[in-house]
């Protein structure tokens, strides 16, 4: 990829596996572990993103190693990352200081036994905390991905965040109606067309100022309707011939920012929910 425009998208995944359904208490009972559809349809998801010469993040729950080691082997050895999201998508910013640290520790060592070494992290529920730099800092991480509106460039720790109308998850996950209420004015599953239209925007979004913008998708939704992949396949097509501006992992983006000050100070975000406050404590 040449040297990266003033407008940069991050595609990434969140979630895999059962981890979450486990963690949620809706995993149903009597069936075996290791059979979810997030894995199964992982081979369509990774044969599609090498057609249209795509590189994704993956975050991940750590529980993941022990349970679909040959998945995330998948992922990496098609060059995409894995990144960490929780052990078993543990509410981050609900746990003390020491759980989290547990939690890394427990991540790390997993990803570690399979040959995985993570770059980053999204906090499960978005929410960062005040602690969570010096924490990825202790375990040698090197950017966080929660909820925001600002890339931010510490001594330590890059900060590339997501807004919640460019989640898939938004739109469509049964437990996220009070989310829906408070930020598409209803709580009803969404019709594939709302969310076909907020990536439409995505792509022709204002060019006259500097943008970043973390683009995602969980594979569990993708396996569960085939209007929501064929959406996903038209935008990463889209994505690949994108001439507004260019497409790069979070590491990558990680990267770009510590090396380019400029572009971090340039940077204006046009699509914000009007009241902060809402935009975290939607979920």
């Amino acid at each position: 990829m040449t040297e990266p425009s003033a407008h940069i998208i991050s595609l990434t995944f969140d979630n895999f596996g059962e981890a979450f359904d486990l963690q949620n208490d809706r995993h149903p009972d009597g069936i075996p572990l290791g059979m979810h559809a997030s894995a199964r349809v992982l081979p369509e998801i990774l044969d599609h993103l090498e057609e249209v010469g795509l590189k994704a993040t993956f975050f991940v729950e750590g529980w993941n190693a022990e349970h679909y080691s040959g998945s995330l082997a998948a992922i990496a050895e098609r060059g995409h990352e894995v990144s960490l999201h929780g052990w078993r998508h543990e509410h981050w910013s609900n746990q003390s200081e020491s759980d989290r640290r547990f939690i890394l520790e427990r991540c790390i060592a997993a990803f570690e036994a399979i040959g995985l070494t993570p770059s980053g992290l999204r906090p499960p529920g978005g929410v960062s905390t005040p602690d969570t730099t010096n924490l990825l800092k202790e375990f040698g991480l090197v950017y966080q991905s929660p909820l925001g509106d600002t890339v931010n460039v510490s001594p330590e720790i890059v900060t590339l965040p997501f807004l919640w109308p460019h989640v898939d998850a938004l739109y469509f996950e049964p437990l996220l109606a009070n989310g829906r209420a408070r930020l598409l004015g209803h709580p009803d599953v969404a019709d594939v067309s709302v969310w076909e239209s907020a990536l439409t925007s995505l792509l022709h979004s204002d060019t006259s100022a500097a943008s970043y913008r973390a683009v995602i998708f969980h594979p569990y939704l993708l396996a569960s309707d085939p209007y929501q992949m064929q959406i996903f396949k038209t935008f990463t097509e889209c994505l690949s011939d994108w001439t507004h501006g260019s497409w790069l992992p979070c590491r990558a983006v990680a990267d770009f920012a510590r090396t380019n000050p400029q572009w971090v100070s340039d940077l204006r975000y046009s699509q914000k929910t009007p009241d902060r406050a809402d935009l975290l404590s939607a979920f």
